[in-house]
């Protein structure tokens, strides 16, 4: 009677706790949390499980972003590469008079009229340009060439 209402109550909750995490959502429960979470950019692939779903989605919540690093490695996490030279930043472009640094011999030539911008060669593809995409600062602008 009354008894069984409160146990299949429990039963669904139960399911819908399970169904709120991605660590333990299933099927079209995992499907929703990557569509909330990474909209169109990240959905499963043909025929993938609900474990290498997740593993995907968790890897990318947890990957850093907006670094020079982060663009590196996302690159390399899509099976490419990234070279990031970032003309306001001394370390890329060396400078005059400084220890260890001097004309020619550090990177390429700087200008400071080009903040939050860097230049970028990237080879493997369209889906390594799309993850570095996705790791750039919101506020940057990235020039990139596909080498």
């Amino acid at each position: 009677g009354l008894g069984s209402s409160w146990a299949d109550l429990f039963t669904l909750l139960n399911i819908v706790r399970q169904q709120s995490r991605i660590k333990t959502a299933t099927a079209q429960f995992l499907d929703g949390a990557g569509q909330d979470f990474f909209g169109d950019r990240l959905i499963r692939r043909a025929g993938e499980a609900d474990l290498a779903y997740r593993a995907r989605l968790l890897q990318a919540l947890g990957r850093s972003r907006a670094t020079r690093a982060a663009v590196i490695d996302a690159a390399a996490a899509a099976g490419g590469a990234a070279v990031v030279f970032e003309p306001g930043q001394p370390r890329d472009t060396g400078v005059y008079g400084g220890p260890g640094l001097g004309y020619g011999v550090a990177g390429g030539y700087g200008s400071l009229l080009m903040p939050f911008e860097s230049l970028l060669v990237v080879t493997g593809g369209a889906d390594v340009i799309a993850a570095v995409a996705e790791a750039m600062p919101a506020s940057g602008v990235a020039w990139v060439r596909a080498g």
